[in-house]
């Protein structure tokens, strides 16, 4: 929360987004391009799919923990870690709760998935599409 306190505030001083910044300060890296997101975006990004999103990966475990808060259509595509890419999407819960969840990844993984207070726990296969029902 520190670094995009930060980046918001070089942005209010400066009117930009930089490819860097500083560690220890509020300002632009040394060396910094201006209007350039660069390494700068990986950190609302990963805030995003971490926490807004739910998606947790574990690269040395092979495996993709999924926290589902969001009452939306909610999911990433090509997302990738470990040395694979995956796509996971969840739509809305029907009328009792349930959520039809598609999942795709170029190799296997181990996927865990928390909705309510239901845990479902899945081995993925590479290629294929997945697509089965979490209830709650």
């Amino acid at each position: 929360m520190n670094h995009l306190a930060n980046v918001v505030q070089v942005f209010t001083q400066t009117g930009t987004l930089w490819e860097n910044y500083a560690p220890d300060s509020a300002a632009p890296g040394k060396p910094a391009k201006a209007d350039f997101v660069g390494w700068s975006g990986i950190g609302p990004i990963v805030c995003l799919i971490e926490h807004a999103i739910g998606i947790r990966a574990d690269a040395p475990a092979n495996t993709i923990t999924w926290n589902l808060r969001s009452q939306a259509r909610v999911g990433v595509e090509r997302l990738w870690f470990g040395g694979r890419t995956v796509s996971l999407v969840a739509e809305p819960p029907d009328e009792k709760g349930a959520r039809l969840v598609r999942v795709q990844a170029d190799r296997p993984f181990h996927l865990i998935i928390n909705w309510k207070t239901n845990r479902t726990e899945r081995t993925i296969e590479s290629a294929a599409l997945s697509t089965f029902t979490v209830s709650p």
